[in-house]
Parts: C-alpha cells; sequence; structure tokens
C-alpha cells in the first residue's frame, strides 16, 4: 500500500504541491529550509496524528491547511486549523463512491511500523535508545535479569580479588613446621623446673654428708694412731663411722643426677615457641578464608551461568524482525555478536532498512531524514530493498543533482513531480 499520489497545502514550509511517486525511492532535493523536510514532516502528521504535531503545523499566515495521500485502496486527509484543530479522515474506495472508515487513526496506527519514519535514527542514536527500541520491537526485556547478572558478576569479581589479596598475605607469614599446636604453659615448666632443682639440692646435700663423714673418718684414723690409749673407744667410733659410710653411699648410690639442661632450654625459648604457635593459628586461619572465598566465587560462577542461559533463552524466544540482532549483557544491540557501532556502513544502512520493512505491516512507506548522508552504494542498497520488499522509501539530501529527484524550493515543487 504506498503512496499513489500525495497533496500538500500550506503546511509548514509547503505552499502547495502535488507528487505522484514513480518507483520505489522518492527522493527530495534541493537546498536547506527550502521544505524538503515539510513534505517528509506532512506524511508523518497525515498517518500518525497527534505525537508527531509540532506546535504549528499550519503554514503561518493561512486560514487553512491539509494533507491528502492516495493509497490506491484508501485516501487519508488530514485537516489543520489556527487554532490548532483539524479532522483525519479514512476513505477507502468502492464502487459507487467512498466508504468513511470508522476509528481512522486506529486503522493507519495497524499498519503503521514503529521505524516507518526515519529508519536511520536508529542507527544514528546513542546505545541506550537502541536498546529501549530493540526491547519494544521484541518484546524482550533483559534489564532486570541484566542488573542482577552485573551485581553478582561484581561481587564475585570483589571476591576474587579478596582471595588473591588473602593468598597474597599467607605467603608473607611464617610458619614453622616443629611449633606444637597448642601454646605452652611457662607454669608447668616452672613447676618441673622447681621439682628438678629440688631433687638436685638433696643429692647435693647427701653429696656434702658423704664427704664429711668421710673427712670425719680420716680425722678419726688420725686419732687412732695418736691416741692409743682411746683406741677402742677410737675403734668403736670408727665401726660407727664407717657403718654411716655405708648407709650414705647407698643413699648416694641409689639417686643420680639429673640434667636440668633441656627443662631450663625450654623454659628459655616458651616465648619463641607461642610465637611461632600464634603465627601457624594465623595461617591456618588465611588458607581457610582463602578457601571460603574459593567456594563462594565458585557459587557465584554458577549463578552467572544460570542467569545467562535464562537470558539466552530470553533471547532465542524474542521475536526479533532481523536475523543476527541481539542484545549482550551490558545492554547494548549486537549485531552478529558485535556492538552495533561495529557494523560496517553498509551493514548499519542493511540493518535499518530491514528493520523498518519488517516492523511494516501494512502500509510500506519509509522516510528517510538526513540522506545526504548515504553515499551512492548505500543509496542502491536503500533502492535495491524497497523494491525487493515492495515499499516505498522516501528520501531528503540536500543536492538537486538526483537523477529524478523531486526539487522543492522555497515551499513550491520546481522539478520532478507529475
Amino acid at each position: 500500500m504506498p503512496i499513489v499520489a500525495l497533496d500538500i497545502k500550506n503546511v509548514k514550509r509547503i505552499n502547495a504541491a502535488h507528487i505522484e511517486p514513480d518507483g520505489s525511492v522518492v527522493i527530495l532535493g534541493g537546498r536547506n529550509a527550502q521544505g524538503k523536510s515539510s513534505v517528509l514532516d506532512a506524511i508523518q502528521m497525515l498517518l500518525c496524528g497527534a505525537g508527531t504535531m509540532p506546535p504549528e503545523p499550519l503554514k503561518r499566515g493561512t486560514e487553512a491547511g491539509h494533507v491528502s495521500a492516495d493509497l490506491g485502496d484508501v485516501v487519508v486527509t488530514r485537516t489543520f486549523t489556527p487554532a490548532g484543530g483539524g479532522s483525519l479522515k479514512v476513505e477507502a474506495k468502492i464502487a459507487d463512491g467512498r466508504a468513511v472508515m470508522k476509528s481512522p487513526q486506529k486503522w493507519l496506527d495497524e499498519r503503521i511500523g514503529k521505524l516507518s519514519f526515519d529508519p536511520l535514527a536508529f542507527i544514528r542514536a546513542d546505545e541506550k535508545t537502541q536498546a529501549e527500541t530493540f526491547r519494544q520491537l521484541t518484546g524482550c526485556d533483559t534489564r532486570e535479569l541484566d542488573a542482577k547478572r552485573k551485581a553478582i558478576f561484581d561481587e564475585r569479581t570483589l571476591v576474587n580479588r579478596q582471595g588473591r589479596d588473602a593468598e597474597g598475605a599467607i605467603a608473607s607469614l611464617p610458619y614453622f613446621p616443629d611449633a606444637p599446636a597448642e601454646l605452652v604453659l611457662i607454669d608447668n615448666i616452672k613447676a618441673d623446673l622447681k621439682a628438678v632443682r629440688d631433687a638436685n639440692k638433696l643429692r647435693e646435700q647427701a653429696v656434702a654428708a658423704h664427704e664429711d663423714l668421710v673427712h670425719l673418718a680420716d680425722i678419726r684414723s688420725a686419732e687412732v694412731g695418736r691416741l692409743e690409749c682411746a683406741l677402742a673407744e677410737a675403734r668403736k667410733s670408727l665401726a660407727a663411722v664407717q657403718s654411716g659410710i655405708n648407709d650414705a653411699a647407698d643413699k648416694v648410690a641409689g639417686m643420680s643426677e639429673i640434667d636440668d639442661a633441656p627443662l631450663l632450654a625450654k623454659f628459655n625459648a616458651v616465648d619463641e615457641t607461642n610465637r611461632h604457635v600464634e603465627a601457624n593459628k594465623v595461617r591456618a586461619r588465611a588458607l581457610a578464608a582463602v578457601d571460603a572465598l574459593a567456594t563462594k566465587a565458585k557459587a557465584l560462577t554458577g549463578q552467572l551461568l544460570t542467569l545467562d542461559e535464562t537470558r539466552a533463552a530470553m533471547l532465542r524466544d524474542a521475536k526479533c524482525p532481523v536475523p543476527n540482532l541481539g542484545l549482550n549483557a551490558e545492554g547494548l544491540v549486537t549485531f552478529k555478536d558485535l556492538p552495533l557501532s561495529q557494523a560496517s556502513d553498509a551493514e548499519q544502512v542493511k540493518l535499518s532498512m530491514a528493520l523498518s520493512l519488517a516492523m511494516n505491516p501494512g502500509l510500506k512507506v519509509v522516510l528517510i531524514r538526513e540522506g545526504s548522508a548515504l553515499d551512492r552504494d548505500a543509496m542502491a542498497l536503500v533502492a535495491k530493498m524497497a523494491e525487493e520488499a515492495g515499499a516505498q522509501v522516501w528520501i531528503e539530501r540536500v543536492d538537486d543533482r538526483d537523477a529524478g529527484a523531486i526539487i522543492i524550493e522555497d515551499g513550491n515543487i520546481l522539478a520532478g513531480a507529475k
């Protein structure tokens, strides 16, 4: 359902224009500010209505204006008044005249695609606007899922960084494999050391007593020699002393000297030992923390995989009108899994046209603004796609050299229109 004939009177910059398009591409040429955009605006206002109306659609200084398009089977007419009012009429052509459609704007809305009016705006738009357009076209909104994924991804990144920091810290922590598992109690060593010293003191006393008795025996023996008169008594005393010597010797023989050097060394080293114990415990806690962080990171990775699978399923089920068009986790529109901005100029033009044509259910009329940005190859591509789709593309270009172009100057058509 292309535009067979277009009539514009007193709309924006246009005084009066009658255009009967020839072919699938209609080029509006001429200098800037002459009325090219006004023709496209008039078509958009005619078909889309209130949302596309400028503050003053009517040419200033005129009392009435209208836009009318013959679409073959129907005629659409919209009028404008100075006060901002107007009317819309959609009439079907029948054998004996015309039948007026009820709810004309609804009838038009059902036949107009969302990107029909300036499809290249999709490519020129910022990434956020492109993503929003994609969501509207496909009904696939992954923002909540993407936000959740980003939060988990950021948390996993933090956990992994903490794990690496913890592992780095462990490398600087000392470890003493010979240290006991628990702290050494110095009071126990003190008690053991006291017992050993007490025992050694008793032995020293016994040794001293033994030595005293030996010395006494020597004295007594000397006295025996010198004191013949006291020999009997001395001998008796000697026998008693000898008996005591024997008893003392037996006692000394039953007592061995205990070496207190190991306990003394242990006592002197208790602080260092306990430092080693504490250091090992700090290291053990650090190792446990690293294991816990690794476990948490693994769990977060599992959550990310689940979200990615859910998101992939959503995109697979989305009714995207153009193959290879998608939305990545950062919310950017992609083409062939690469950001749309990385597509070639030809791919971007082709993609824009494909979106516009695919989303246009009935009225295959496409308006391209700022068409001067299209080079010869891009213009040829647009023409080819329009012809293959049975569509009609209206392009404004700041030029008057395009073959077959409709040249507009000061609100009037100079050449090219029938």
